[in-house]
Parts: C-alpha cells; structure tokens; sequence
C-alpha cells in the first residue's frame, strides 16, 4: 500500500509535456535518491521504536515481577 502511495506520488510528480527525456529521466533519478532516503529514514525509526517496544516491554515485565514480590512478602 505504501509503495503503491510512492508511485502514485511518483507519477504525479513526474514533468509534463515540453519537458525533454534527459530532464524527465534525471527527475526521475533525483526522485528515486528521495525514495531511497526516505526508505532509509522509515527503517531507522521502525528500528527505533522497537527498540523502544522491546524496552517498554522489558520495565513492564519487571515492575510485574517486583509487584509479585511484594504481594508474596
């Protein structure tokens, strides 16, 4: 669904007539380098957050675990 968004974007983007094929092509390359970043960027916070899921997980597990321990005191 995202890529599908991505060309979509692409195509919309892409110059109109009276543009020439050396321009449109290096629009193109330019628009496929933001692709690449942008791509790059998504998985930098999708790694981000579950580094962060996985650390919210692991406070919960221990205040579980502490919580036990008082009510077993």
């Amino acid at each position: 669904m995202v890529k599908s968004r991505q060309i979509d974007l692409l195509i919309s983007s892409l110059p109109g007539i009276g543009v020439s094929e050396a321009d449109q092509l290096d629009r193109m390359r330019a628009l496929e380098q933001q692709l690449v970043a942008a791509d790059g960027e998504c998985r930098t916070w999708i790694a981000r957050r579950d580094e962060l899921l996985d650390k919210c997980d692991r406070v919960i597990l221990e205040l579980s675990r502490r919580k036990t321990e008082i009510e077993s005191s």
